[in-house]
């Protein structure tokens, strides 16, 4: 009943920002769209990590390792950066899998009064009266950041509703009140996303150090400011702590994902003082109050002087571009990803000016009238009218707010100061959500570019379109089939026409391809250095091998789905149709290699770097890559046993008219001003698989190229530091990539005369160039004696694997599990080291005979973080209980005297 008494007003609070988001999105609830781009991460990336999610868990086991991930990953380190611990959406896990994108939008509204409620509380707890701290709730969640962000980066709201809080606990902890509330907001913060956790940390450090110097509950001075503080952060590591079972897993798959490989933009520059308003305000969306009235806190004694210099240091932050980054988890600040922090600052320090501040004195009318000018001088390009009118509009309610002292003119006054604010907040998601819709319902929808908002329009995606993405039913027929006739492990490879990237996920195959933010760079560095296979040179995606006739082997595919097209055959050897259903035809690997066999022969790594990489993957076909100090007996390969023949050269080729050439001892030096083209001739050849393989040295921006190879029936791509065919570098950039590309064609059934080889722009070194031909003299040979050797599995789940392998002489099992150090494998009963092979696969070392294979998988970092975690509430419920005891002694004493 107490509890009820104090927060009563909540509910109306929530009831009032779920009126106005109602209002703000009632177009899209009647629309044939879902509140998901159709551009951009959420359809790229975020439905297919929940449909996986949602089958993990409801699979019954822990959401650990997934097939589905890739060629098979980690889902509880991996995902913990996107999902694993976003508590807005497990509820959801609760509803049908398929209402996902239906729920998207009320999971929107739900976040929008959770960050209204948190500041309400913030305020309230400051000293705020009720109806300024009212405003704060109506003012902060519809910043446009947070109305934009939701369709294309879902999970990047999560800090913006957990900051206020982990704010409020700090208040609390302050007046010497329970530390739940802060230990639980860390504890959410670090779970949800440790990437913005970072971002979070830096805006408490900001807030604290200028809040304490500002409070009168604490004695001000610096020995107890230390003091203080250590008991923050005491409580800090609690609530981080009691997240290591969750945090320290996402740490581990940071360590080793692509991140240390990035290279973005460089960040220069300081921005104008007339640009802030304008950047902040249309990119960020950030609500005008923010600006408009903290400067008056700067000239209203001692206490309120310390908030002003918040604000205003929150301001050179933003100027400072580099800084901005810094407080963006050191991302491009054009994205202003730790754009939370100031939007709710700014916003505190505003409504504070609203309740404290008294505008009749002169001093605080003229910098209002300063500040307003100011404002209102910014390029404000396609606002509208009526959001603009609303500034001036708040400035004069609140002077005569001020001003009159009669009760129902102060309400009337107050009145339209709550009508302007709440109107702007109103009118610029209203006029977001129209942009959306108007470019979503275009006959060709693509993205408008805009004054407003850091992402451009995004078309939304419609429902149809989703079902043919997510929930195909021809696609989920073909593969329910192949699960039917075969339920062996086996891996599918499905066309790119019919499927999107991470595609897997959805449909409960095990396939190859995934993208997203922290892929494993053990396996991007074995695609793009190690194999220099085509396509874009870029961070984040994993393709496959849909093209490469060994890998696609020795990664046990066994299937592939492509839509029919007058019955073709695939293009890889020994693919044979075995049904064209649903507008598809499938095809079978004869030649399938089961998920693990054994090598007889192995040699070192750093060997295997010294070999050519045209025979490269040729070469993984016979030896076992391992690490230096597992090689043993390492065999020397001989590049003529591989089967590879070169039937075209560097010397040979002819280029198109109007370059430049020039010969050099290090190779041909090519330089144009239009695309040019380098024609190989090839000589006579027999039936195989068709390579082409350029080592070059770009002399562009960024070391740039696009190069596209052809045989005259097909074309495959290369890209590197190049977008839309401008030289540049964009976040996921990969800059210090090997200059060697190999295109592979698959099967070559005709005598190919030419291969064309088309180029961007530019200059570059042509450093070697050669076409290869491989007979497959010995593949279906070598292929018998992997399936001879072949792990006969018994049991396979996510986190098992069980089987048997007989290897006559002993040697190395390779298994095509991505390498991680949470499998750990059992020969026999008796646990055994694994170690990478192939760089990124698994592999362990097995004697002569028959033997019984286990492998069980632990998320790296889980057993530390759930020590961790369970440590962290034994010291936080010891600490709780002592508070309580320290209280009823007081309360006695009190008694007593």
């Amino acid at each position: 009943m107490k509890l009820m008494k104090k927060y009563w007003d909540l509910p109306a609070v929530a009831a009032s920002i779920l009126l106005v988001a109602v209002f703000i999105f009632a177009r899209l609830f009647t629309s044939d769209f879902y509140f998901i781009s159709k551009l951009g991460d959420t359809k790229e990336q975020y439905i297919h990590f929940f449909n996986l999610f949602y089958d993990l868990v409801h699979s019954g086991g822990f959401p650990f390792w997934s097939w589905s991930y890739g060629m098979g990953g980690s889902f509880w380190n991996d995902f913990g950066y996107y999902m694993l611990g976003d508590f807005f959406v497990w509820p959801l896990l609760l509803f049908p899998k398929n209402w996902f994108p239906t729920l998207f939008l009320p999971m929107n509204i739900l976040k929008l009064i959770v960050m209204g409620l948190g500041i309400y509380l913030l305020l309230k707890e400051f000293g705020v009266r009720k109806r300024f701290a009212f405003l704060g709730a109506m003012v902060y969640p519809f910043a446009g950041f947070n109305i934009e962000h939701f369709y294309t980066h879902y999970f990047f709201l999560n800090a913006a509703a957990i900051f206020p809080f982990i704010l409020l606990g700090y208040e609390r902890l302050l007046k010497e009140k329970s530390s739940a509330v802060f230990v639980i907001s860390i504890f959410l913060g670090s779970i949800s996303n440790f990437y913005f956790m970072f971002m979070m940390s830096l805006g408490l450090l900001l807030y604290a150090f200028f809040r304490f110097f500002a409070q009168e509950v604490q004695p001000v001075s610096l020995k107890n400011f230390i003091n203080f503080h250590s008991q923050v952060l005491l409580r800090y590591f609690i609530g981080f702590g009691i997240a290591m079972v969750f945090f320290l897993p996402s740490v581990f798959s940071f360590l080793s994902s692509n991140s240390y490989a990035r290279s973005g933009p460089p960040i220069e520059g300081i921005m104008g003082l007339e640009e802030v308003p304008s950047f902040i305000m249309l990119k960020g969306g950030l609500h005008y109050i923010g600006l408009l009235l903290f400067p008056l806190l700067l000239i209203n004694g001692k206490k309120m002087r310390v908030y002003g210099w918040l604000g205003l240091t929150l301001w050179i932050i933003m100027q400072i571009p580099r800084l901005t980054s810094v407080f963006g988890g050191f991302s491009n600040p054009e994205e202003l990803r730790g754009f939370f922090i100031f939007n709710s600052i700014w916003t505190m320090l505003a409504i504070l000016a609203l309740d404290r501040i008294d505008i009749r004195k002169p001093k605080n009318i003229v910098v209002l009238i300063v500040s307003l000018l100011f404002i209102c001088n910014a390029n404000y390009p396609d606002l509208g009218k009526k959001m603009t009118a609303l500034i001036p509009l708040t400035c004069l309610c609140f002077f005569l707010y001020g001003h009159v002292q009669k009760k129902w003119l102060k309400s009337v006054f107050f009145a339209g100061l709550a009508i302007s604010l709440i109107g702007y907040s109103f009118l610029g998601g209203k006029q977001f959500v129209n942009e959306v819709l108007n470019v979503s319902y275009k006959t060709t929808p693509r993205a408008e570019k805009l004054a407003r908002g850091v992402w451009q329009r995004l078309p939304l995606l419609g429902k149809e379109e989703y079902q043919q993405l997510y929930n195909n039913s021809k696609v989920n027929k073909t593969i329910a089939e192949l699960k039917k006739q075969d339920p062996s492990f086996h891996r599918i490879w499905l066309d790119a026409a019919i499927s999107m990237k991470n595609s897997a996920m959805s449909y409960g195959y095990h396939g190859f391809s995934v993208y997203h933010s922290l892929v494993p760079w053990k396996q991007q560095e074995f695609e793009m250095d190690l194999l220099a296979i085509s396509g874009f040179r870029g961070l984040s995606l994993i393709r496959g091998f849909n093209n490469n006739l060994y890998l696609s082997t020795l990664m046990a595919n066994k299937y592939l789905v492509a839509e029919s097209k007058n019955g073709e055959n695939a293009e890889l050897f020994g693919y044979q149709p075995i049904f064209h259903k649903n507008g598809y035809s499938v095809y079978r690997n004869d030649n399938f290699v089961p998920l693990g066999f054994v090598y007889d022969r192995s040699i070192a790594y750093s060997q295997f770097l010294k070999i050519p990489v045209p025979y490269r993957d040729r070469l993984l076909f016979e030896y076992a890559v391992v690490p230096d100090s597992e090689t043993g007996s390492s065999s020397k390969p001989s590049f003529a046993s591989l089967g590879l023949k070169q039937i075209g050269k560097l010397k040979e080729v002819t280029y198109s008219k109007g370059i430049k050439v020039l010969q050099t001892d290090q190779g041909i030096i090519l330089e144009s001003k239009e695309p040019f083209e380098i024609r190989i001739p090839l000589a006579q050849h027999q039936a195989g698989e068709l390579s082409v393989f350029v080592d070059f040295l770009p002399y562009t921006p960024n070391g740039g190229i696009t190069m596209t190879a052809s045989n005259g029936e097909a074309e495959v791509k290369f890209e590197k530091n190049m977008c839309n065919n401008k030289y540049r570098n964009v976040q996921y950039s990969y800059k210090t990539t090997v200059n060697q590309v190999l295109y592979r064609f698959g099967r070559e059934e005709q005598d190919t005369k030419m291969i064309t080889l088309t180029i961007y722009p530019g200059k570059f070194l042509i450093k070697n160039m050669g076409v290869y031909l491989d007979s497959l003299a010995s593949y279906e040979k070598i292929v018998d004696d992997h399936q001879t050797k072949g792990l006969k599995t018994t049991e396979i789940t996510n986190n098992r694997v069980k089987g048997t392998v007989s290897a006559k002489n002993g040697g190395t099992l390779f298994l095509s599990i991505p390498y991680s150090s949470g499998w750990k494998a059992f020969v026999d009963g008796k646990e055994v080291e694994t170690f990478p092979v192939h760089h990124a696969f698994t592999g362990l070392k097995v004697g002569s005979g028959v033997h019984e294979i286990e492998l069980r998988f632990t998320p790296p970092g889980f057993v530390a973080g759930l020590v961790v975690s369970g440590i962290s509430l034994v010291i936080w419920a010891f600490l709780a209980c002592r508070r309580r005891k320290r209280a009823r002694v007081c309360s006695a004493e009190t008694f007593y005297k």
